[in-house]
């Protein structure tokens, strides 16, 4: 082979950093799915809560489908730009798209089977939510994370506390303390 040569020791080292700034580059990028669902199931939540508590004739729940919908067309195209983008996948990134696409699909069975047994789903959301955020966040090695996958499991606990249409906000303020915030620490992250 043509190309094949020895590298120096100064090339060497720079071709490892380069790629370890790639890594931790593509690691921040994940920050764009905390905010996205973190804000689209947010806004699902007080929407929902809103219509329920202001009467209107309109049905509470629609924010869920139209909102999700939208945002798995976002993430969907996002990562396949990102993938088109960089060329190649690490380990990790690999691992953490893996995870969450399983994730996801908990997420819409859930959805599923709770309607049909006319059951609350939040606590079951923000359950499989933070074991996602805690996994993601023990991975890549970023404590907010790690604390947001904790806040997310501690909601899903305390849904059981909390009566009827205020679950939604709870759920709220569990996103925002667990997504949200991690999710702008990753991106502004050194």
């Amino acid at each position: 082979m043509e190309n094949d040569r020895t590298l120096d020791p100064e090339e060497s080292l720079e071709l490892i950093s380069k790629v370890i700034q790639d890594n931790k580059d593509n690691l921040k990028q994940n920050s764009f799915y905390f905010l996205l669902w973190g804000f689209l199931v947010g806004i699902a939540c007080l929407l929902h809560y809103f219509l329920v508590v202001s009467e209107i004739s309109f049905p509470p729940y629609i924010a869920w489908p139209v909102l999700m919908v939208a945002g798995g067309i976002i993430s969907g195209v996002k990562g396949y730009s990102d993938s088109k983008r960089v060329g190649y996948e690490t380990y990790t990134g690999m691992f953490t798209k893996n995870l969450w696409i399983g994730l996801g699909i908990s997420l819409f069975i859930v959805l599923f089977l709770s309607s049909q047994m006319g059951v609350q789903p939040v606590g079951l959301i923000l359950m499989i939510s933070g074991a996602g955020t805690l996994i993601t966040g023990l991975n890549i090695k970023f404590n907010p994370l790690i604390l947001g996958g904790i806040v997310l499991f501690i909601g899903a606990i305390a849904t059981v506390f909390v009566p009827g249409v205020e679950v939604l906000l709870l759920c709220a303020g569990a996103l925002l303390l667990g997504y949200i915030i991690p999710g702008l620490m990753l991106r502004n992250a050194k």
